[in-house]
């Protein structure tokens, strides 16, 4: 909450940022730390099924438009160049 006017000039961009007077480097550590910090600390309170609930929709929907392209590329791929 302290950094919300920060972040919010750095949605204009690096150069304007930095025009304004934000070190954008420092801000990008911060703000980073920050949310890694946040989100171990979720899943240390929720548990590991927390976090799996989280990830397995998304591994679920990726497998589901990957299998087909992947098959395709075994199908119609180029022979490598060793065969």
């Amino acid at each position: 909450m302290l950094l919300r006017w920060q972040i919010d000039v750095m949605t204009l961009g690096e150069e304007e940022a930095t025009a304004l007077g934000l070190d954008t480097r420092l801000l990008r550590i911060v703000v980073i730390a920050a949310a890694t910090l946040m989100t171990s600390a979720a899943v240390a309170a929720s548990g590991i099924i927390g976090w799996v609930g989280l990830v397995v929709p998304h591994g679920v929907l990726t497998a589901a438009f990957g299998t087909p392209v992947f098959l395709w590329l075994l199908a119609f791929g180029r022979r490598p160049a060793w065969s």
